[in-house]
């Protein structure tokens, strides 16, 4: 969402109600808060009325449990710490890894694309194009051969495999 008015961008997040909600504050020396919001993001109070301010508008406790599609961890201000948490759990330990499979599968295999780019890039790949690391189950780097290859088949096992992106 981009406000015309003063070209400032920003996120909306849609809730389970069809409501829509941001992270906002009135200015740069205050604290943001979760609060209603319309499509264009103006602030709404309880009521669904514009109103000026932050302290104002409608406030809700934890965006995590109203959002439509709930993000991976209860810390979440904007979409681009969901991200940042899904790269924390895939690359933390086997566990965290799992729990994000198995409660954000898209997030999971984006995360993977992207971590992966990332070993590419820093690391390189053999002449036939293939990555020379990938991320082990445990987190850490690990050789690029069938043993480790089936360890994190293993890991991933059927679940998800339906929301997987199409690789290109």
């Amino acid at each position: 969402m981009i406000k015309t008015q003063t070209h400032r961008s920003g996120w909306l997040i849609q809730g389970k109600d069809n409501r829509y909600y941001k992270n906002d504050a009135d200015n740069c020396h205050s604290s943001a808060a979760w609060i209603k919001s319309d499509l264009i993001g103006d602030r709404l109070n309880a009521r669904g009325q514009k109103v000026k301010t932050v302290a104002q508008a409608e406030h809700i406790k934890s965006v995590a449990k109203w959002a439509k599609y709930p993000p991976a961890t209860d810390y979440f201000t904007n979409p681009t710490e969901e991200v940042a948490e899904g790269l924390m759990m895939y690359r933390l330990s086997t566990d965290d890894r799992h729990r994000l499979l198995e409660k954000k599968p898209q997030l999971y295999w984006a995360v993977k694309e992207h971590d992966q780019a990332e070993i590419n890039n820093l690391y390189g790949q053999d002449d036939n194009g293939r990555a020379k690391l990938i991320r082990g189950v445990d987190g850490f780097l690990v050789s690029n051969n069938s043993t480790n290859e089936a360890a994190v088949a293993k890991l991933e096992g059927k679940k998800g495999l339906s929301e997987r992106p199409i690789q290109r």
